[in-house]
């Protein structure tokens, strides 16, 4: 008798509603599926933001030994910002400032950003303003003859040891080191 009191009068279950239980297990569910996300959003910005500082760190390589081993007049790594993205290059530069070529390029992933701190924590960042720095190596050394930004700007290498290009995203960052009397660079 006590039992149809707890189920029902007529001994039909009342199916117009959820139960506890369903409603527990649709919320942890939802709460597993969320937790996945963002870990994996997270994974993901770090891997993009790793991924330019690596591409930054071959680059320089590219660079500084074409200036080693190839004549010219400079070899530059160079970082522009565009409307299509940041765009990662080397470039050879002959005799004039005006006669250079692209030998070979790569787009960075989407929404990754770059800044430039020297050894006494001078921060210039890439964006609209400033929109290019580059890293001219010296012909057969391949030590760096100068670091220069797009708006003149200049970081004096003859008195400064290094300096870091750091690839960020939010609060996930990444870079290389660049050393200016030898030109050897190193993640960090």
């Amino acid at each position: 008798m006590r039992m149809s009191i707890i189920t029902n009068r007529t001994g039909q279950h009342n199916n117009k509603g959820f139960s506890l239980l369903e409603l527990l297990v649709v919320v942890a569910i939802m709460a597993v599926l969320t937790g996945i996300i963002s870990i994996t959003y997270r994974t993901v910005n770090k891997s993009n933001v790793n991924k330019a500082a690596s591409i930054v760190d071959d680059y320089l390589s590219l660079a500084r030994e074409k200036a080693k081993t190839v004549s010219a007049y400079e070899w530059n790594m160079t970082i522009s910002v565009g409307d299509d993205g940041t765009e990662v290059s080397y470039v050879k530069k002959a005799e004039k400032e005006s006669d250079k070529a692209k030998m070979d390029s790569k787009t960075l992933p989407k929404n990754v950003k770059f800044k430039i701190i020297d050894d006494k924590g001078n921060e210039i960042r890439l964006d609209n303003t400033i929109n290019e720095v580059s890293v001219a190596f010296n012909s057969l050394t391949g030590n760096v003859a100068k670091v220069y930004f797009s708006n003149g700007s200049k970081i004096d290498v003859t008195n400064s040891s290094y300096c870091d290009f750091i690839a960020y995203y939010k609060e996930k960052d990444s870079g290389v080191r660049l050393y200016f009397v030898t030109g050897k660079h190193s993640q960090i």
